[in-house]
């Protein structure tokens, strides 16, 4: 998402409260890479630009990823045709070639350039409003709160408690990255 009144450049990671942001901001975006906006706005005019985006820990990004697109969300007409254990479901992934797809990358890969993270700021899913206060005060706008749209509905609060050594290890070894390079933890 590009807002040139405001001069930023948000990178909308799916399941990362990236409707919410967009909403705020009454910008429609798109699910694109630093590097879709380098190639696009090239790296001078890039850097004049405050760019941000939030990340989520990886197990209850899955998770949630499950719950909107396999349960279905209420926003959504998702998850009618197929049922599936959310274990079971994280496994088969990679052999349906999704695991090489956007959507589904380490949240790394979205936010770097020739392998060097290019956003001014990387919020955390996970302190959303603490985060998203010091963004506002970054990028000079006065203190709002944040509405949450487009969210997945949770039967249990703790979402370790929907994993089995199968799902958590297929995880494991396709966000590494993300696990590496954030700090994230089981």
């Amino acid at each position: 998402m590009i807002d040139h009144e405001h001069k930023i450049i948000y990178i909308h990671i799916n399941r990362c409260a990236g409707t919410s942001i967009e909403r705020f901001f009454n910008c429609k975006g798109d699910h694109k890479t630093v590097s879709n906006y380098i190639h696009k706005m090239k790296m001078k005019k890039f850097k004049e630009y405050y760019s941000f985006a939030f990340v989520r820990n990886p197990w209850d990004k899955m998770l949630s990823m499950y719950q909107h697109n396999v349960e279905g969300s209420p926003n959504t007409n998702r998850g009618k045709s197929v049922r599936m254990e959310f274990n079971e479901w994280l496994t088969i992934l990679p052999n349906a070639g999704l695991w090489n797809r956007l959507r589904w990358s380490n949240q790394y890969d979205w936010l770097t350039h020739r392998n060097k993270i290019q956003v001014n700021f990387i919020g955390r899913f996970e302190r959303l409003n603490a985060d998203w206060k010091l963004l506002l005060e970054k990028i000079g706008l006065p203190h709002s709160h944040l509405c949450h749209h487009n969210s997945s509905k949770r039967r249990k609060k703790d979402y370790r408690s929907y994993y089995n050594d199968d799902g958590r290890q297929a995880v494991d070894k396709y966000f590494a990255k993300d696990i590496k390079e954030f700090g994230y933890e089981f």
